[in-house]
């Protein structure tokens, strides 16, 4: 299982958490985020994509950030190494494909510019390259 949590500007904790089909963890299926208001006391679990496969992709491959509206982002692998977006909208989540494959090291970062737009390093599966691309503006 993969598990990642930054702090939000105004104290919020934000969590990502990513299952292995084959990991037993009851409350994780595929990708799910995770939101506390009060330093963790107690948690609000949504799931984000349930049904992910990642026999060939490590679930570890993944990133979480806040984008310019405070609003979290996911990135993600899937098995044939299609990068994945999630993006937390007012009415819930919405995964986009970007229409990259990512190469044999799955790993991408997803990260907020100072603008507030989202930007994702990845490494291509072409070339082994590394990427930096998919700037997505936030409304």
């Amino acid at each position: 299982m993969s598990l990642q949590m930054l702090r939000g500007p105004d104290g919020t904790l934000h969590a990502m958490a990513i299952a292995h089909p084959r990991d037993t963890y009851e409350w994780v299926r595929g990708v799910v985020y995770l939101q506390s208001t009060n330093d963790g006391a107690s948690w609000s679990v949504e799931t984000v994509a349930p049904s992910i496969d990642f026999s060939r992709y490590s679930p570890d491959a993944a990133s979480l950030t806040l984008d310019g509206h405070g609003k979290p982002a996911i990135s993600f692998t899937l098995n044939g190494g299609q990068l994945q977006l999630a993006r937390r909208t007012n009415a819930g989540w919405s995964v986009s494909d970007l229409g990259a494959t990512v190469g044999p090291n799955p790993d991408s970062v997803v990260r907020t510019a100072p603008d507030g737009s989202l930007f994702i390093l990845y490494q291509d599966s072409l070339g082994g390259s590394l990427v930096l691309g998919h700037v997505i503006e936030t409304r």
